[in-house]
């Protein structure tokens, strides 16, 4: 499975970093995830750097990893990267939950419409200000 696949089976928002390669963002820091090799993701926890450390949430979010198998590869007082197999649906949603990865919006088609008919509306009002002889086009 490519991040790729991963990000639209569980609708997370699929982006590139600053050089170049696929991660999914998640809302705490720098925290990512992306593909460590073939089989495994990696899941980073990282705090940003300007702010102080989160200690407690890493220390939980590191008890939730461990306790679903997945493996710590490297270590730090308030971050740490672990690898999982994102076959395995909750070694997978500790990840997303726990970088709070950022969803893909999801938009109806009855939004998708009425933004639609907004957007003509917009532009019927924009049309006849600045052509007030024209009628407005349907």
């Amino acid at each position: 499975m490519t991040l790729e696949m991963f990000a639209k089976k569980n609708q997370l928002r699929f982006t590139k970093d600053a050089y170049g390669d696929p991660v999914i963002e998640g809302r705490i820091g720098e925290s990512n995830i992306s593909e460590y090799s073939a089989t495994e993701f990696s899941v980073a926890f990282v705090t940003e750097g300007k702010k102080p450390p989160r200690t407690g949430l890493f220390n939980t979010f590191k008890a939730a990893c461990l306790d679903a198998g997945m493996i710590l590869r490297q270590l730090g007082d308030a971050e740490g990267i672990f690898t999982f197999d994102p076959e395995n649906d909750a070694q997978a949603k500790v990840a997303i939950r726990g970088i709070r990865a950022k969803a893909k919006r999801q938009i109806s088609p009855e939004l998708a419409a009425a933004g639609a008919a907004r957007l003509v509306a917009a532009r019927n009002s924009r049309f006849l200000a600045q052509n007030p002889q024209q009628e407005a086009l349907v």
